[in-house]
């Protein structure tokens, strides 16, 4: 439904890793926000995965006026502008 969209905040640990996959899987698309150790972050590599396994749309977000690792397999990075982000999630 256009202008409507679903968000889940997962953090993925051995106890929640079912969770994850459940609210991964309810998503239209997976995005990662960048930060400075984003590319490092176990949890976030997980999820990542997941997203991929479930044959997710995915995209990672840059904040403006940073220069952040991409993290492998989260698919592009692209720069985070209202306008971008708007065209994105369509």
């Amino acid at each position: 439904m256009p202008g409507k969209w679903r968000v889940f905040l997962v953090t993925c640990c051995k106890a929640s890793r079912n969770r994850a996959q459940s609210s991964i899987a309810k998503c239209d698309v997976f995005i990662v926000i960048l930060g400075l150790n984003t590319h490092q972050a176990p949890g976030v590599l997980k999820e990542v995965q997941v997203a991929k396994g479930l044959r997710k749309r995915r995209f990672q977000l840059k904040p403006q006026g940073t220069n952040p690792t991409r993290v492998k397999d989260a698919g592009p990075v692209v720069n985070w502008t209202r306008n971008k982000l708007k065209t994105l999630l369509g």
